[in-house]
């Protein structure tokens, strides 16, 4: 038992600093980009839906139109812009009203 804990404790070390050197290699190139004056930005449109509340636990759902969102081409998030990768694939954003 106590070798299978050590394994496990070794694995999830293992992974946490997998993360941390991937999340500095992605900070470092983004940095690196924003330094060379080719900022690692675009836009992606994002569909706005107002969600107003109604009588009866009830919510109704108002076209808040398009708009353009920024984001980073990284891995992660880092300058509080979302990666184009989630952004891409999160177009629908509910507001609540």
């Amino acid at each position: 038992m106590a070798v299978l804990q050590r394994a496990f404790n070794r694995a999830a070390l293992l992974l946490g600093a997998a993360l941390v050197v991937a999340y500095a290699a992605d900070a470092a190139w983004v940095a690196a980009r924003t330094h060379d004056n080719r900022p690692p930005t675009r836009t992606v449109q994002v569909h706005l839906l107002l969600k107003v509340p109604q009588k009866g636990n009830r919510i109704e759902f108002i076209s808040g139109g398009t708009r353009a969102v920024p984001c980073l081409e990284s891995l992660f998030p880092h300058s509080g812009l979302t990666p184009c990768w989630y952004a891409e694939r999160h177009t629908r954003r509910e507001i609540d009203y």
